[in-house]
């Protein structure tokens, strides 16, 4: 059985071969041996996910948060899906069997993470209407956020003022439907895990493409034989040009003020931890830096499965993107959706399932050593003061999130 961790990524140590791959491979160094096996520093690990890749053995795993989803089905609490737009290249071919899959899980909703890339990249050109110029650096990717704050805080200034797209869009759903509701991100991003840690509620929970793909699997879930009688929905609304976030220059053609300006270039965009950190050791400039830590952008990220090339997966981003817009689709207005979709089956099933799995988390010895397992049967603290640090400058999002009312207070815990 494998050790649960309360960071995003662990090291199985039992099965470590002391080949030391991860020790060359990882960019900061943030991996020590002890005991003759390689251990993850976590106080300086950017969780990049290079390790989790590189790794031969497959030693070093990536936290499964998916019994945590089960224990949300079982609440009385709407559980939404916030969906990376990078899933269009990870599941090509199947996107819309995929949306259908998650509610076939137990979803209630599903949203696209990119409708809080746009009210991002609304936010950064209304700053640039009002002061000229923005020169910071971007908050889309919490891998850099983490390489920063532990490497160069130096930079941590010029981190933009801004939160997240995926925080910004967990507030927008709070503001939307209330803070009775638990909200999952599913992306490539391992670093994801560790913001929805640190910001408890925006999201609640994070799952990566792999945890997804193999409770698919478990659950006998085919992508190429789901019942297409389920319908594609999104809520509030679908998302539009900022689909194109997860490839590289994505957030810059999102924006209306550096779109389409690759020879002014007030805006530049940086993907690999090796390139980030080269312009950050280097001779800054007072540009827009669009960071990514993964090479070519998030649909590269550790969290998938990288069975199509790079430049497919770009292709498949940046197709799905114009076919919207070729259609004249817009993010004109967000209505509120009503989420009523039945899911009672599949809420009934964890149930049933769960009731033997708890009773076995019960027996088990929890010790000190162990309290990591102790967290994962256990819902995070919500505080008052979990909502994003960063002020965004964009005024919609500052009555957002200062709406304590509606987004920032503690959820209520039900049975």
């Amino acid at each position: 059985m494998s050790i649960v961790s309360r960071y995003p990524i662990y090291t199985e140590i039992n099965n470590c071969r002391d080949c030391y791959k991860c020790v060359r491979t990882c960019p900061v160094k943030a991996i020590q041996i002890k005991d003759a096996h390689a251990l993850i520093l976590h106080d300086r690990c950017t969780f990049c996910g290079t390790c989790v890749n590189e790794c031969p053995n497959g030693v070093k795993q990536i936290r499964n948060d998916v019994d945590r989803v089960e224990m949300a089905f079982m609440s009385k609490r709407k559980v939404i899906v916030s969906l990376a737009p990078s899933y269009v290249s990870e599941f090509h071919g199947y996107e819309e069997n995929f949306v259908r899959a998650l509610y076939k899980l137990g979803f209630d909703a599903v949203s696209e993470t990119a409708i809080g890339a746009a009210l991002v990249s609304q936010a950064l050109d209304m700053y640039v209407i009002e002061h000229g110029s923005a020169n910071f650096i971007s908050t889309a990717c919490p891998s850099v956020v983490e390489l920063v704050k532990k490497y160069y805080p130096e930079y941590i200034s010029k981190l933009a003022p801004v939160p997240s797209p995926l925080q910004t869009h967990s507030a927008y759903l709070r503001h939307l439907y209330g803070n009775d509701i638990v909200i999952v991100f599913i992306g490539p991003c391992i670093a994801k895990k560790l913001e929805a840690d640190e910001h408890p509620g925006y999201p609640d929970i994070a799952l990566t493409f792999r945890e997804v793909e193999q409770w698919l699997e478990e659950e006998n879930i085919q992508l190429d034989n789901i019942d297409t009688g389920i319908p594609v929905e999104f809520v509030p609304a679908k998302a539009g040009k900022a689909a194109i976030y997860p490839i590289e220059n994505g957030q810059i053609e999102t924006s209306k003020i550096w779109q389409n300006k690759f020879v002014e270039q007030s805006a530049l965009s940086v993907s690999g931890i090796q390139g980030i950190m080269s312009s950050l050791s280097g001779t800054h400039t007072d540009d827009f830096l669009e960071t990514l830590n993964c090479d070519g952008g998030c649909i590269n990220g550790p969290g998938t499965t990288k069975v199509d090339s790079a430049v497919f997966r770009k292709k498949a981003v940046a197709s799905h993107v114009m076919t919207r817009l070729s259609t004249g689709y817009s993010m004109q207005s967000l209505l509120r959706p009503s989420m009523c979709r039945d899911t009672a089956s599949p809420k009934k099933r964890y149930a049933e399932r769960f009731s033997s799995w708890a009773k076995h988390r019960l027996q088990m010895n929890l010790t000190a050593a162990d309290a990591d397992t102790r967290r994962a049967v256990t819902w995070p603290a919500h505080s008052s003061q979990a909502y994003p640090r960063q002020k965004c400058v964009s005024p919609r999002c500052v009555r957002m999130l200062r709406a304590r009312s509606t987004c920032c207070s503690p959820p209520s815990r039900t049975a």
